[in-house]
């Protein structure tokens, strides 16, 4: 993804809009998380009898992560619903799965809530419900 968006990308249109140099920062994870989330809704509209969607299961704790979340500090990740184990973060993948109410090509956040695709939402706060 990121030698395409290198190859295709308008970085004059990313510094105007904000997006900064994303191949130094946490840009390129946003960017990534976009495409990823667009693509789940492009799926969704080419194979409607599938069920295909996007899953933001948080900040979970594991060997991979635990690095980074000491690097960081604990209090950062607060400001996102906080750092979760892994039993917890499986959830909204099971909800994925097995709901009956999944909405094809959307977002899920950690707490088996839909999530609009551009505007962040933590843990508690009210589901997206639009179209």
């Amino acid at each position: 993804l990121d030698k395409f968006v290198l190859e295709t990308a308008d970085m004059e249109l990313f510094e105007k809009e904000g997006l900064g140099d994303w191949t130094k920062d946490k840009n390129a994870y946003s960017l990534s998380k976009l495409a990823l989330c667009s693509h789940a809704a492009l799926l969704a509209q080419q194979y409607p009898k599938r069920r295909c969607v996007a899953i933001e299961p948080g900040i979970v704790e594991t060997p991979m992560t635990g690095p980074m979340i000491e690097r960081m500090g604990r209090e950062v990740f607060n400001q996102w619903g906080g750092i979760t184990q892994v039993h917890e973060g499986v959830k909204v993948y099971l909800h994925a799965i097995l709901a009956d109410n999944v909405g094809n090509g959307w977002l899920y956040s950690s707490d088996c809530k839909r999530c609009h695709f551009g505007k962040a939402r933590k843990p508690g706060d009210p589901e997206y419900l639009g179209e």
